[in-house]
């Protein structure tokens, strides 16, 4: 089959995921986000960098402590959108105030005008359309039409995933970030001679370009660079080429710390200030978001909203409760859109589950599969297992968003899990076939 016939069912996934940005029901945290593109305007606009510094006497606190302790991607994308679409720094909203209600906000031009909220989720919803296209192309390299296919499409029907990937936040590059760290994970340890140091450079772009979108991309990199640098010692004919390989995965490390740094002017002045302080007020706030009755308290409520949240997906809209009346509206009109996804019904999960489960053995060896890479096998495999870990035992509370890093993780080794069912029938009809055929003969 032509090759642009496999690419066209992606680009459909990665039109849906970008079709339906408009009508996503309104976030808090995207009045924040957008707040924080006034540093777009610092940046490039004013050309005031000493603005953007980390500074301890700081006299704006609130926007210092935004800038550190987010990613600066999702910003400077929206930014340049609104700036490009006509908007000046004065349409932009004031930061949400929590702890006030849905009214006050509103009244106190603390969310986004409609149109500049539309202009804000494009650079999100693009990422994410992104994300689409790059999982296919890494799934594709791994194992194959058919794993690409059904990874893809459930991750772009995963009405989690649309959801927030569409909003004006930092989900959406996040998303991207992954994909492209995965992929190019991939392309490093399928590469041979001289083509692995030009990779280097793109290992090292995705990367940095990945943590810079959300703090939390430091775990799917560190998944896939672990998954490299077993792929060396393990699959490597010679402790030379280990070295080698070794080495460039080093070099990819240290540059890949540089990228994050220049995408990050916040803590070019003092960055080891910048990064501790960056490091206590993320801790302090994950603390404080699950304290009291949010947070996990055992294991098994671990498993469970691990559960809910990857394998069933409900869209969460909101976390607090003051906004379920206000966004009703906009709740039902996204859901009866038809651009939501696809929500699983209970069977339906009980079925990923179990290809999920199933999809592990051929991914680690204990089940034959032709199609799987032996050496892209390193890095997905890697990915999931660690990125899974990660989701259930790290994540403080069920808060969707926290989860969307396994989502990618949990698609790859279902696909794996229903392409191994498919291998395994084929197979028996064929040798089904040849033995009709043979007596037949006889």
């Amino acid at each position: 089959m032509n090759k642009r016939v496999h690419w066209l069912w992606a680009c459909v996934l990665a039109l849906y995921a970008l079709s339906g940005y408009a009508l996503v029901p309104f976030h808090a945290d995207e009045s924040t986000q957008i707040f924080m593109s006034h540093d777009f305007h610092y940046h490039f606009l004013q050309n005031d960098l000493e603005r953007l510094y980390y500074d301890p006497n700081s006299t704006s606190e609130d926007e210092q402590y935004l800038r550190l302790i987010n990613g600066t991607v999702n910003k400077y994308s929206m930014g340049l959108a609104w700036w490009l679409a006509g908007y000046t720094v004065e349409d932009v909203n004031q930061d949400w105030v929590w702890g006030e209600s849905f009214q006050y906000n509103v009244e106190a031009g603390n969310t986004p005008s409609p149109g500049l909220l539309r202009t804000a989720r494009l650079p999100s919803s693009l990422f994410l359309a992104g994300s689409v296209l790059l999982l296919f192309w890494a799934a594709m390299r791994f194992a194959g039409r058919p794993v690409a296919y059904i990874a893809t499409t459930y991750y772009a029907l995963n009405p989690a995933v649309l959801l927030n990937g569409r909003r004006a936040m930092m989900e959406g590059s996040l998303m991207f970030g992954l994909a492209a760290v995965l992929l190019v994970g991939v392309l490093f340890v399928q590469a041979r001679g001289w083509r692995i140091w030009a990779i280097v450079g793109l290992l090292a772009l995705a990367s940095g370009f990945a943590v810079a979108s959300k703090h939390t991309n430091a775990f799917v990199v560190a998944s896939v660079f672990v998954g490299c640098a077993l792929h060396a010692g393990f699959r490597r004919e010679t402790w030379q080429q280990a070295l080698r390989r070794l080495g460039a995965l080093a070099v990819a490390g240290v540059l890949a710390i540089g990228v994050f740094f220049a995408l990050n002017p916040g803590w070019w002045a003092t960055p080891v200030a910048a990064a501790n302080y960056a490091l206590e007020e993320r801790s302090t706030l994950l603390s404080a978001q699950a304290g009291g009755n949010a947070g996990y308290t055992s294991p098994r409520h671990q498993l469970q909203g691990f559960y809910r949240q990857v394998l069933v997906g409900t869209p969460m809209h909101y976390e607090v409760g003051i906004f379920g009346e206000a966004l009703a509206a906009d709740i039902d009109r996204y859901n009866a859109s038809g651009l939501g996804g696809l929500r699983p019904t209970f069977a339906a999960s009980v079925i990923i589950f179990f290809l999920f489960v199933l999809g592990l053995f051929p991914l680690f060896g204990a089940l034959p599969m032709q199609s799987i890479d032996a050496d892209a096998r390193w890095v997905v495999g890697s990915y999931i297992a660690l990125m899974t870990l990660f989701v259930i035992f790290v994540t403080p509370l069920e808060w969707q968003r926290y989860y969307l890093v396994g989502i990618p993780a949990v698609g790859l080794s279902a696909a794996l899990g229903a392409a191994w069912i498919g291998e395994q029938v084929v197979y028996a009809v064929r040798q089904s076939e040849q033995g009709r055929l043979a007596s037949e003969t006889d």
